[in-house]
């Protein structure tokens, strides 16, 4: 008798094993604990159920069960206690689990948290964005750079059935559940971060062949090592600081823009005297040939297209040409003191927040965010610390009804904003303004930090 209800139960047991979610368990369903030395693992069988299931515990991640020993069980009837033994395995060693922590949920990337996104609502702001994308398209192209990168949680152990042999209970169907299997051991995947997506072990990853991403749109490598190249063939390189001569890249671009910037930096010099402005259009003057070069290099490049998708050619032509000006204005060659005085005043009028002035002798960012990506609604700046600022309002109007503004210093009363009206307000009655709607987004506070007004 004794016999057949073990064959019903195994039957029952194995019937029911393609109903077991595919989600990672996080919990135990059978009492258990095991022992300060991880060899052995105890659980409390209080039935027969076909949801008993179970894992080493994680105290022990570098242990798993034995198969090659039955559990011992104190009876032969519920409820039972058994004992399994544990063994090392040497495939779940330390050496790639020491990168995987609970706290490793930070970026490992120099710099700040990711930009909130926003697409230009104008030809100025697509102006602004336009700049940004030649100057990373000509000066970066082909270039080596890092992902931004996020660590995971701790691997655990697989989750385990609890089959029978007679009374004899058994580890089987244990399975990642849905989770990365390295060796015996289970990772996080990375499909729910977001941006972070691609999966190299340990870490998520910006993947190197996103939306966006100008340049360097292969991937090698795996956890901190990992980069983005131009190629397969480039793997072996790695990004090392180097100090470049913004002059002496610019010569290399293509033909004559050497040549032209120098002009234009004498010109500038020369109009200097009749105000900013006169220098500045001097200087655009001798850059004409050269705008129109870079405009055509850039032009036809994925990410130009995708952004420009909406937009008639001429348009799309009038605003990459107004950028292609703002970048080689904004980075005129200083040579002597006064020239260099000159070339500053230049930048100052064309690029106030700094996002495609360079410097002599400047070092390239070694982010992939920096370096060579420029989504349309997400384009970061070349230098670390500059900031895209925000249309800032100085008439008390905002939000999609205001020009898109958020509310700033000027009236002092304009601190939040209600986007149903588009005007600022300040806290008084937390009904018509600060409460008015969900979300801060206009509001005084959401002013980056670099764009706040004095």
């Amino acid at each position: 008798m004794l016999g057949w209800r073990c064959l019903i139960l195994s039957v029952h047991i194995i019937a029911r094993m393609s109903a077991i979610p595919v989600a990672l368990r996080n919990h135990q369903s059978l009492k258990s604990s095991v022992s300060a030395d991880c060899l052995t693992f105890t659980i409390t069988i209080l039935n027969a159920s076909d949801d008993n299931h179970f894992h080493v515990p994680d105290s022990c991640i570098e242990y798993d069960i034995d198969m090659n020993e039955k559990a011992k069980c104190d009876q032969t009837s519920f409820p039972m206690t058994c004992v399994f033994q544990l063994k090392r395995n040497s495939a779940s060693s330390a050496s790639f689990l020491s990168v995987a922590n609970e706290t490793a949920f930070v970026s490992v990337e120099l710099g700040g948290l990711d930009r909130a996104r926003r697409k230009p609502t104008n030809d100025d702001e697509m102006n602004t964005w336009a700049s940004k994308a030649i100057a990373k398209a000509l000066l970066f192209a082909g270039g080596v750079c890092k992902p931004a990168t996020v660590g995971k949680p701790a691997m655990r152990h697989m989750d385990c059935d609890l089959c029978w042999w007679g009374w004899v209970p058994y580890a089987c169907n244990c399975d990642c559940r849905g989770w990365n299997q390295i060796g015996t051991l289970c990772s996080e995947p990375c499909h729910g971060r977001g941006e972070y997506s691609f999966d190299s072990g340990s870490y998520c990853h910006k993947p190197c062949d996103r939306e966006g991403q100008i340049s360097a749109t292969t991937g090698c490598g795996l956890g901190h090592d990992r980069v983005c190249v131009a190629g397969s063939g480039d793997c072996a390189l790695r990004w090392g600081t180097r100090i470049l001569d913004l002059a002496e890249v610019l010569v290399n671009l293509f033909p004559g823009v050497g040549t032209s910037i120098t002009k234009a930096g004498k010109a500038a010099k020369l109009a200097y005297t009749n105000g900013k402005a006169a220098a500045l259009a001097a200087a655009r003057r001798e850059l004409t040939d050269q705008v129109q070069e870079a405009v055509t290099r850039v032009k036809n490049m994925k990410f130009i297209t995708d952004a420009f998708n909406e937009y008639g050619s001429s348009r799309k032509d009038a605003i990459l040409e107004a950028g292609a000006f703002r970048f080689l204005t904004a980075n005129l060659p200083s040579g002597e003191e006064s020239a260099g005085e000159i070339a500053l005043e230049v930048a100052k009028l064309v690029d106030p927040t700094g996002v495609v002035t360079l410097i002599s002798d400047f070092i390239p960012p070694s982010s992939c965010d920096d370096l060579a990506y420029c989504a349309i609604d997400n384009c970061p700046g070349l230098l670390a610390g500059t900031t895209d600022c925000p249309p800032i309002s100085t008439n008390g109007r905002c939000g999609p009804l205001g020009g898109n503004q958020l509310c700033g210093s000027s009236p002092s009363w304009a601190v939040y904003c209600n986007t149903a009206t588009g005007w600022c307000g300040n806290g008084r009655d937390p009904s018509l303004y600060r409460d008015a709607q969900p979300g801060t987004t206009y509001d005084r506070a959401s002013i980056p930090s670099g764009c706040v007004p004095l």
